[in-house]
């Protein structure tokens, strides 16, 4: 009996231990599942957050570069209104010079006065007279005057430097002692005007009509007369003139008769001695036998600017208002060469 409680003992140990053996192994292997699991997934969490993490710079990256276009194209945006605006303020700027060029023209054009209402001078040297045409003498340095009716106007002492005066109608206008130095008077109606003491140097007279034209001392240094109309050498007889002056061969050639009446052509010069009169011409232009003097006319003609100010006149004013004038009333008689090359 007692065996047999200890055979059953025993063997329900052995089942026990059995059972717990069987137990361990199944939790073991629950364990190992479990671990593997969460190994699992750990390396799926890395793995998914190695992924969002580059991802992330990428983004961060578009990001960057989208906000550097972005600053790029507001620059270039930036820069191409400040240079609109500028082009615009330029082209206001244009504008509102050619107004106010262009108002000022029209206010000069309309304050010239008719010379049938000028008066008379009493004296050609009278002080006030001077000064009455100083204050009143027009400026219209480089304004456009093309095709003007400028007819019977008065423009002494005037300054239209640079002007452009095309085929304007100056028929009997009063240009005496004017400075129109490098102006434009191509095709212009110059007939019965007074161009005395004018200053026309480097001007364009190409076509211009000089019927009964007073060219009295007229300064015609450099100045285009090619096709003029109607123009004599009686008429240049008192001019000022050189061999920069371009006239029309027939012209040339009736100066160089009238000068040597004796000669029925010009007689051409041999080569390379065109220009050995040209200091006497020189001379002559100037016509002072003292060479101090001449070379203080030369600087009056060539280098003395136009007044900048007419209405600002001191005690100090010189006897004569135009600075051409004063050099030119210093000659005795008026000077011009006895001959001038052909220009072409």
């Amino acid at each position: 009996m007692a065996e047999t409680l200890l055979v059953g003992a025993v063997i329900c140990l052995l089942i026990a231990l059995a059972v717990s053996l069987i137990t361990l192994r199944r939790q073991q292997r629950a364990g190992a599942r479990i671990q593997a699991q969460q190994q699992a997934w750990e390396n799926a969490q890395e793995a998914r957050q190695q992924q969002w993490k580059v991802q992330q710079e990428r983004k961060a990256l578009e990001a960057e570069k989208r906000q550097i276009d972005l600053i790029k194209q507001l620059q270039a945006g930036w820069l191409a209104l400040e240079q609109e605006n500028k082009a615009y303020a330029e082209n206001l700027q244009r504008q509102f010079d050619a107004a106010i060029l262009q108002v000022r023209q029209e206010y000069e054009l309309a304050r010239l006065p008719r010379i049938e209402d000028m008066p008379l001078p009493l004296h050609s040297k009278d002080r006030q007279m001077r000064l009455a045409l100083h204050k009143q003498a027009p400026d219209l340095k480089g304004a456009d005057l093309s095709k003007q009716d400028l007819s019977s106007r008065y423009l002494s002492h005037g300054d239209l430097r640079d002007a452009r005066l095309t085929q304007a109608n100056l028929f009997m206008a009063d240009l005496s002692w004017a400075h129109l130095a490098n102006a434009n008077l191509s095709g212009a109606n110059l007939a019965a005007s007074n161009l005395s003491h004018t200053d026309l140097r480097e001007a364009n007279l190409d076509g211009a009509n000089f019927l009964v034209t007073d060219l009295d001392n007229t300064i015609l240094i450099g100045a285009n007369l090619h096709h003029a109309h109607n123009l004599t050498p009686e008429q240049l007889r008192t001019a000022i003139y050189n061999e920069t002056t371009q006239f029309d061969p027939e012209i040339v050639q009736a100066i160089q008769r009238k000068s040597d009446p004796q000669s029925a052509a010009p007689q051409a010069l041999p080569a390379g001695q065109e220009n050995t009169t040209a200091p006497e011409r020189a001379e002559s232009l100037i016509g002072q036998p003292d060479e101090e003097t001449a070379e203080e006319n030369k600087d009056a003609w060539h280098d003395t600017p136009f007044p900048q100010e007419k209405s600002v006149l001191d005690d100090n004013i010189v006897e004569s208002s135009h600075p051409l004038e004063s050099s030119l009333e210093n000659n005795a008689v008026a000077h011009h060469p006895e001959g001038i090359a052909e220009n072409a």
